[in-house]
């Protein structure tokens, strides 16, 4: 077995056609190819013999040409004879057919994720009556018949208290939120640890990827009385207008965080009964032995979990105070693309693009933030607002 094989780039010209080859192919199929090309990349070469004649691979050539391409990447098989060649030439296409089928109900769910997701279906290789028959098996799947129908609630439920799912990057409990057992469970010192370790100062890492649809309209406020009671809500209707709909008899509207479910089994937001979906809005209570030192909260839709973290390291780190912390200039990476706002000055972004990050400087303030410290020693409440949006901190 020779396993001693590396891809060289040929040009077109170079490549020699097999005359007898018994595989077809139509017109429309060497289209579908062309744009599986430009979509996602050449991800298979061409196999070619000992005399530059094409093994596997006549489609892709054609698909090749069709885009104008000059070269492509090739593999030489030199050390076949010619009838390990001739064999290979069927070989190649029958056994990725003989044997092989689909999972229907997985490929369904996989089709209905990249339509949700508005992917041009027409770069998988079904043709158009296929991918309806599909789409629409899916739509009638059980659970999904309706917009509003969830699953039965299950007799025997999987999930029980103290349960811990790690589902990719993310661990979700079974549990009560308010205990700071489960808490310490779910981001205890362990898992926390091996976040620390992830982070790099020396070089660029890979950006994750976000299922989140973006909000610009959260609203923030805290609140500390007189005795000490404190308060950190956050609110948000989510898109324009929200869900449209008014509590009776209250004016309030009502949000659509809903929107963010997916109807992807297996997903970290997959609609289910009593659950709320993930979503970035996040009240913030800092404790010191129990007792509540600093209602806080960061808007800005996906910068919010970056915001917290900002705020919190500029006042435990680096010794800020609340206004301080929320004045300080604010960077954000998203996407792959690292935002900065133009009071980090330009040593800094020339330091950071140098490790390798793609830098932009922000035209309009990232996100926007308030607190209150409570000074228990001292008896005193530090108010801090956030100048980037519409708000203030006083007291009565």
């Amino acid at each position: 077995m020779n396993t001693d094989i590396q891809v060289e780039r040929w040009p077109i010209e170079r490549l020699i056609p097999r005359p007898n080859n018994p595989r077809t192919h139509n017109r429309e199929q060497i289209r579908k190819i062309a744009a599986s090309i430009r979509e996602f990349g050449w991800t298979n070469p061409i196999l070619v013999g000992a005399e530059d004649d094409i093994i596997a691979g006549h489609a892709r050539l054609e698909a090749a040409q069709k885009l104008g391409m000059k070269e492509v990447p090739v593999i030489q098989l030199g050390h076949l004879s010619e009838a390990q060649r001739r064999a290979l030439v069927i070989a190649d296409n029958q056994l990725a057919i003989a044997g092989a089928g689909w999972d229907e109900e997985l490929l369904r769910v996989e089709l209905a994720a990249l339509h949700v997701g508005d992917f041009n279906l027409d770069l998988i290789g079904f043709d158009d009556i296929d991918l309806q028959r599909l789409l629409e098996a899916q739509d009638a799947a059980p659970g999904l018949t309706d917009e509003d129908a969830v699953p039965d609630v299950q007799p025997d439920p999987v999930a029980r208290l103290g349960d811990l799912f790690v589902l990719g990057k993310h661990r979700i409990i079974c549990g009560d939120c308010t205990q700071q057992d489960v808490v310490a469970r779910l981001l205890g010192d362990a898992h926390v640890g091996e976040l620390r370790r992830q982070i790099r100062t020396d070089r660029v890492q890979m950006p994750q990827a976000n299922e989140l649809p973006g909000h610009p309209d959260t609203t923030y406020l805290s609140v500390v009385d007189r005795d000490l009671n404190a308060v950190s809500l956050i609110n948000s209707i989510y898109m324009g207008f929200g869900s449209t709909i008014y509590a009776a008899g209250s004016g309030v509207l009502l949000h659509n965080r809903g929107a963010g479910f997916q109807l992807t089994a297996g997903h970290p937001n997959a609609l289910a009964p009593g659950k709320r979906p993930m979503h970035t809005i996040i009240p913030g209570m800092a404790l010191e032995q129990g007792r509540p030192v600093m209602p806080f909260g960061v808007m800005g839709g996906h910068y919010q979990a970056t915001g917290h973290a900002q705020l919190i390291s500029h006042i435990l780190d680096r010794g800020f105070d609340v206004q301080q912390a929320i004045d300080a200039p604010r960077s954000f990476a998203f996407g792959g693309v690292l935002e900065l706002e133009p009071r980090h000055g330009a040593a800094v972004g020339e330091e950071l693009s140098a490790l390798g990050h793609k830098l932009v400087w922000s035209d309009t303030p990232i996100g926007g933030g308030q607190a209150i410290f409570v000074d228990h020693a001292r008896g005193v409440l530090i108010g801090g607002s956030d100048s980037r949006k519409d708000g203030c901190a006083f007291g009565y």
